[in-house]
Parts: structure tokens; sequence; C-alpha cells
């Protein structure tokens, strides 16, 4: 009886475990798909405009999501420096993160940044360690083996291809921003709803980068209408169904569990990319994958 019950399938398992499980998988294959999206962008927009329009769209998406949340209540009474901690994680996990991460995918392809998606989970390990969060026995062992994953791939992907190792740096460098909005929401969800902490941290934290990039609006007439379609499809598919499938997976499985998801993203990512983008599987890809899935899998053991 016991193990019937361990091997449970999807259609007897809770019904908010079911949702948890399908907004879980949403959200990393949204996230992977995208990958591929924004290598098509960038080559037809600036990088300013796509993020901007980007964040643009989301952000009044979000914006309806949190008046539907909210309505009749008014705004949540939270004190003047956690208004400001908000916007200061959204500004971090958005308009920062975005920047380094369009500018990244366009220096380097989407496999490569698929894969180093990744190691999202061992950069939250780690800044949660310096924090204090707790740093387990699995994570000292997945974030070197995980490094040295990123470490075949970058070269697999650089040697004989258009990629330069700025992008490997901003790809990096925008995991760590998104570790860092990461580790910052957990306290601050435990004084507003995770939902509405996801709505009011993005526009929030979106609006600087939106104000900044005004002057590239005026490119706005150029861009391919097929480009304007796709940067529609980006923003509510990574940004707003992404999030929300996020929200949805922490919430029903908890952070540990549903972190494990991101090992489909690279997947989803390469996959895409070899057949929409015709990017090469090369050995030297496919033994990095395996090596970063595995550290990134033993790092998120108990």
């Amino acid at each position: 009886m016991q193990n019937d019950q361990h091997g449970s399938s999807f259609v007897n398992k809770p019904v908010s475990e079911r949702l948890g499980l399908i907004g879980a998988l949403a959200a990393v294959t949204s996230w992977g798909a995208n990958s591929v999206i924004l290598k098509f962008l960038t080559g037809q927009m600036s990088v300013t405009l796509l993020n901007a329009s980007r964040i643009l769209i989301a952000s009044l998406v979000f914006m309806i999501i949190f008046a539907f949340l909210r309505r009749g209540k008014g705004l949540p009474k939270l004190e003047a420096r956690d208004w400001f901690a908000i916007a200061l994680a959204g500004f971090i996990g958005t308009s920062v993160y975005q920047l380094l991460f369009a500018n990244g995918i366009k220096l380097a392809n989407a496999s490569l940044t698929a894969l180093i998606s990744s190691t999202n989970p061992i950069w939250v390990g780690i800044l949660g360690a310096f924090l204090g969060l707790g740093f387990t026995r699995w994570q000292f062992i997945g974030v070197p083996v995980t490094m040295i994953g990123v470490a075949i791939l970058s070269y697999s992907s650089i040697v004989g291809a258009n990629v330069q190792i700025l992008g490997v740096v901003l790809l990096i460098a925008s995991n760590m921003c998104w570790s860092v909005y990461t580790v910052m929401s957990r306290g601050l969800m435990q004084k507003i709803n995770p939902l509405e902490f996801t709505c009011l941290s993005f526009a929030l934290g979106g609006l600087p980068f939106v104000v900044y990039s005004l002057p590239a609006w005026s490119e706005f007439g150029a861009v391919p209408s097929n480009a304007l379609f796709w940067v529609v499809i980006s923003a509510l598919l990574a940004q707003v169904i992404g999030f929300m499938g996020w929200f949805m997976g922490t919430q029903a499985l908890g952070a540990a569990r549903v972190s494990i998801f991101l090992n489909i993203t690279p997947l989803v990512g390469v996959a895409l990319a070899a057949t929409f983008l015709g990017e090469r599987i090369t050995l030297e890809k496919v033994l990095a994958g395996l090596i970063i899935l595995f550290g990134v899998w033993v790092a998120n053991k108990h």
C-alpha cells in the first residue's frame, strides 16, 4: 500500500499539487523557449527597445492582475522601507537582469543561454550561504560540478562560433541578479502576498528602465511587424506566464522542490535552438549540459 502511495500517478495527486506541477513546467518551458525568441529579436531591434517594450507589456498585465487581487482593499499596508525594498528587488530582478540577459544572448547563442540559465539555483545557494541562510553539503558538491560544466560549455560554444566571452560574463551576471532578487523576495513575501509581490516588484522595478529607454522608442516604427508579434509573445510567455507559473509551483511544492524543474529549461532551449535557429548540438555541448544538470540536481538534494 505504501509503494502505491509513493508511486501515485499525476491524476491521483491533490489538485493544488497538480496545479503546482503544471505551473512549474509552464514556467521552465516558457523560459527555455524565450531564449530562442530573444535570439531572433535581438537581430530585429535594439536591446534597449526590446527590453523596454517587453517590460512595459508585462508590467501592464501585472498591474491588471494586481488590481483584480486588491479590488476593494486598496494598497497593501506596508512601511516606507518595505516599499523601497520591493522596488529595489524588482529593479535588480527586472531592469538590471533583463538588460544583462538580452545583451548576453546577443553576444552568445540560445543554447548557451539556456544552459547557463540552469545554474540559477547554484547562485541562490551561494548568496544564501553568505547571508547565513544555510549551505548544504550537497551544494558544496554541486557548485563546483556545475561550474566545470559551465566552463566546458563556454569553451565549446565560443570556439568555432560567433560567441564572445563578454556574452558569457553578462549571462552569468544576469543569473546573479536573479539570485539577489530571489533571496531578497524571501523576507518580503512574509509581509505581502507572493503573487502581489511579484506584480508590484516587476512593475516598480521595471519603471526606471522604461523611463531610461524613452529615446529608443523613436526606433519603434522601423521594427518589422512580425518582430512586434514576437515581442508580445516573449513578454507574455517568459515574464507573465513564467512568473505566474513559478509562483504557482513555489506555493504548492516549495522553493527547494520546484527549483529542480529548472533542469528542464536548457533541454527546451537547446532543442528549440537546434530546430529553429540551426545551432549545432555538439558532443561537448551534450557533455557540458549533462554535467550542469547533474550538478544542479546534486545541489538540490537534501
